[in-house]
């Protein structure tokens, strides 16, 4: 008999799961507060049309990546609304198949920042057409 001991094989999978783990943790960031509708902007499609502020207050932000699409998009939509919209981040876009009204009759601000990217594809971005409306940055 042989008194020979055999080590077990050791395999660690740690330098993997830590590399995995830093290239998870940017997550697509899209979140709503007050007057949107329809309420969840990732559900929205090129026929979608977007109130945000459409009768009251209401705010999207875009983030890390995220994308949203929609027909028509309506910042502060109507006389005593007030809506705002975030589009941050490189790769994070808003499309619209149509026109974008910001501030259409009520108060409407845009803001586009660090990358991120707005695009009509066959309208306009109207910036003021009725009352009140503010741009950081609108290409």
């Amino acid at each position: 008999m042989s008194n020979t001991k055999t080590r077990p094989t050791r395999t660690t999978a740690t330098p993997i799961l830590c590399l995995l783990l830093l290239l998870t943790t940017t997550q697509a960031a899209i979140t709503t507060t007050g007057d949107v509708s329809p309420a969840d902007p990732a559900t929205w499609t090129t026929s979608t049309s977007a109130y945000i502020g459409n009768l009251d207050w209401g705010e999207v932000d875009i983030a890390n990546g995220s994308a949203v699409n929609s027909s028509y998009g309506y910042i502060g939509r109507s006389l005593y609304a007030t809506g705002e919209v975030t589009v941050d981040g490189a790769g994070s876009t808003w499309t619209n198949g149509y026109s974008l009204y910001a501030g259409y009759y009520g108060g409407g601000t845009l803001n586009i920042t660090n990358g991120g990217a707005l695009s009509s594809e066959s309208g306009h971005p109207f910036i003021g057409r009725g009352r009140r409306a503010a741009a950081d940055r609108c290409p």
